[in-house]
């Protein structure tokens, strides 16, 4: 059985959810790999059908890399983690709207 993004974008949200709040370094690095692992796997799976979604969630994956950071303020990032919500929301859409 094929490993579905679309079952584990809530967490991913939950995550970009929780970043509102002040939260300990830690978190955000967590956010990273959390991040990046799921763009990733997202962009694999949509490679074929929707590939300008593949692009967006390829640099996503490259903006949130925890092993090459990208530093920004914290307020460039919250702004950042707003918008990053929108792909993994637009997922979703697709998933449940049945598109290929």
């Amino acid at each position: 059985m094929k490993l579905r993004i679309y079952y584990f974008i809530p967490i991913v949200l939950l995550i970009f959810i929780a970043l509102i709040y002040p939260l300990p370094y830690g978190f955000y690095t967590l956010n990273r790999f959390v991040t990046t692992f799921f763009s990733g796997l997202g962009a694999r799976q949509t490679w074929e059908t929707k590939r300008s979604m593949s692009y967006v969630l390829i640099f996503l994956a490259i903006l949130f890399n925890p092993i090459f950071p990208i530093y920004l303020t914290r307020e460039i990032w919250k702004v950042i983690d707003l918008f990053a919500v929108l792909p993994f929301l637009f997922l979703i859409f697709l998933e449940v709207r049945g598109v290929k």
